[in-house]
């Protein structure tokens, strides 16, 4: 069985090629992006088309075959370790056994995928531009589209592990469902809770009784869990200040994050970055 390690220590790659069966000593997320193929993972075949995407593991043996000449496919990697540290801050019992013990497919709309398409592309240029020709700019470009590829990361577990939920809590209505989606994504959960809200044509306090009802929790104290999660993996992912990571994640006041963050962790941003560090 062969193993591949991507070249260069590649973030991200664009492939034309089919490939025989093989594993990664990485974490794999494929992208289908043009052409037509079968994507053999495991014991199963998929038919994939631009906007299939799978995570694939260490352990998944996977190949690609060509049903047309004209393919792109893209790559994004990530080590074992940071993987886990990514599954672990989303909270999510099981989540990083079950992703490594089942097939991690996910099917997006033109605009979701192509979005995602364009993050990749930016990561790739700087990917590119930091190994030619280092300079601080570029390598603080680069350290930016390294969070950007964490924050991809998010969305797609988030998007795996809600269609679990869907199969799971067939009582929640649609349009839940589809804001949890949201929620996950870092541009969406550092807006304030009254313009989500406003956003899903409820009353504050009609919202307020629906969203409880389901979550058992209300959306701001949800969005506090959801934000510090992802400061805590900027912390150690990023050499962003704690105050960049404050704005980032949607809060004004530094002070009102350094509280809510040692409430959460038992420790300041600082702490916890020089810690976690220590760990690595």
């Amino acid at each position: 069985m062969q193993i591949l390690i991507p070249p260069d220590d590649n973030i991200t790659k664009s492939l034309t090629d089919g490939s025989l069966p093989h594993k990664h000593l990485l974490w794999e997320i494929v992208f289908f992006v043009e052409g037509k193929c079968l994507h053999h993972i495991q014991d199963k075949t998929f038919n994939c088309v631009l906007g299939d995407v799978f995570i694939v593991g260490p352990e998944h043996v996977h190949s690609v075959e060509l049903l047309e000449e004209k393919h792109n496919h893209r790559d994004l990697y990530f080590t074992d370790e940071h993987f886990k540290k990514i599954c672990s801050s989303l909270n999510i019992p099981g989540l990083y056994d079950d992703i490594c013990k089942n097939i991690v497919y996910l099917k997006f709309d033109n605009s979701t995928i192509l979005n995602l398409l364009e993050q990749l592309k930016t990561v790739e240029i700087y990917e590119i531009l930091n190994k030619t020709t280092p300079s601080e700019k570029n390598l603080q470009n680069f350290n930016t589209c390294l969070s950007s590829c964490d924050s991809i990361l998010y969305f797609l577990l988030g998007n795996y592990s809600l269609k679990n939920l869907k199969q799971t809590r067939t009582d929640m209505p649609e349009w839940l469902l589809n804001l949890l989606l949201d929620l996950n994504n870092p541009n969406f959960f550092s807006l304030k809770p009254s313009e989500i809200i406003q956003q899903t044509g409820y009353s504050h306090s009609r919202f307020s009784e629906l969203f409880k009802s389901y979550m058992n929790t209300s959306l701001a104290d949800y969005m506090i869990k959801k934000r510090l999660q992802y400061a805590s993996n900027l912390l150690i992912t990023t050499n962003k200040t704690t105050l960049e990571i404050c704005t980032i994640v949607g809060y004004d006041s530094y002070s009102c994050f350094v509280r809510l963050f040692k409430k959460l962790y038992s420790l300041s941003p600082l702490q916890y970055r020089q810690l976690h560090r220590k760990q690595i």
